[in-house]
């Protein structure tokens, strides 16, 4: 019975992630292909000036445009309306939660039921020790998924580009702070990490961890970002589950996007001109002309290293201490058990193969 369930509310979630994913795509080309049909009719029948023609197509090629685009559509309008139906096809509160006799505690009494089982809580001073964690996952995470795309990219005969970094490179700094580091976090974290894993926690806490973490990396329909946004998926999302605040995860993408999105593109400009192959076995000679003419990338790149280097450290540490185990209720549904639902619900086995499709198109045509 518990295993028809999770097949049955599985499926659904993973309709509502293509639904999601569709409706914003399509709305997207939709406004972006009326702003190119006005510049097209005024074209032919004059009744455009040259200069409005000339702002149009300003506007409609500029980050602003790209990202303000994107954020309505993808947040304000997609995410609320497939917001609603997964909380309205997959109840979890009151009499019709989707697992008989689960009952929610109250948040303290949950917390005392965890800690007299032995689990250890995540506090907001952890942020600093959980950071270095997040760039190690970043470092190891980005370093698996560009190998992964350099091969499908020789497979297809394309050169593997990642489109978001180019994106953010030509991107205007103010539009990568306001949209990348404080509106797509909030967004995202409200909901891939409260609205799926409390919709999914009635299943076991395991199991909701594993499906935001998944269904946030495969979202991304990239696939030099699918690895490391699994990771960060993971480990926000045990922050929230262990915590039951959203904010701090907010707080810990906001962070992890300033550095990506701002910090990274900023000095990537320097190290696309600057020969890999000194970095790896140049002489103490290059070297020093390297400090001397880049700086500001040396400094970023010795401090990435130290961070990920101490973010492994900490991590092994809180592993052997039992830092990210979680305690299961009675009544969770085994997670093998869970799984195995998971992977064969239809909702799920499309929502991955829409996702792998779209990410190897994406791969191609920037490489194209």
């Amino acid at each position: 019975m518990p295993e028809e369930i999770v097949r049955k509310n599985m499926s659904t979630l993973g309709f509502c992630l293509i639904l999601y994913l569709i409706l914003g795509n399509v709305i997207a080309s939709v406004v972006s292909g009326f702003s190119a049909l006005i510049v097209v009719i005024g074209r032919m029948t004059g009744r455009l000036s040259g200069d409005v023609m000339s702002m149009i197509t300003s506007l409609t090629s500029s980050s602003w445009y790209a990202l303000t685009l994107n954020a309505v559509v993808m947040y304000v309008i997609s995410m609320p309306l497939v917001a609603w139906i997964i909380r309205s096809r997959i109840p979890t509160s009151g009499v019709r939660r989707w697992l008989p006799g689960y009952a929610e505690l109250p948040a303290g009494q949950d917390a005392a039921f965890r800690q007299s089982a032995g689990e250890k809580p995540i506090r907001l001073r952890d942020i600093p020790a959980l950071i270095p964690i997040c760039v190690f996952f970043m470092a190891a995470g980005s370093t698996v998924s560009s190998v992964l795309a350099s091969l499908i990219g020789d497979i297809a005969g394309v050169e593997a580009s990642n489109s978001q970094v180019e994106m953010l490179l030509s991107g205007n700094l103010l539009a990568t702070i306001l949209f990348v580091v404080i509106i797509a976090p909030v967004a995202e974290e409200l909901f891939f990490r409260k609205l799926i894993i409390d919709t999914v926690r009635p299943a076991g806490r395991r199991a909701a961890v594993f499906v935001s973490a998944f269904s946030f990396a495969l979202f991304h329909t990239n696939l030099f970002q699918f690895f490391y946004a699994f990771f960060l998926g993971l480990l926000l999302a045990l922050v929230y589950i262990k915590t039951r605040n959203v904010l701090i995860p907010i707080l810990m993408h906001m962070l992890l996007n300033f550095s990506g999105g701002v910090i990274l593109p900023y000095v990537s400009k320097d190290l696309l001109v600057v020969d890999t192959g000194v970095l790896r076995d140049g002489s103490p000679e290059q070297m020093l002309a390297l400090v001397r003419d880049y700086p500001m990338l040396v400094a970023f790149l010795i401090i990435y290293s130290l961070l990920s280097f101490a973010g492994m450290v900490i991590l092994l540490i809180w592993m052997a201490k039992g830092r990210f185990r979680l305690v299961e209720r009675y009544d969770a549904v085994p997670y093998g058990t869970f799984l195995g639902a998971f992977f064969t619900a239809p909702g799920q086995i499309l929502y991955i193969l829409v996702c792998i499709v779209l990410s190897v198109v994406m791969l191609v045509m920037n490489g194209a």
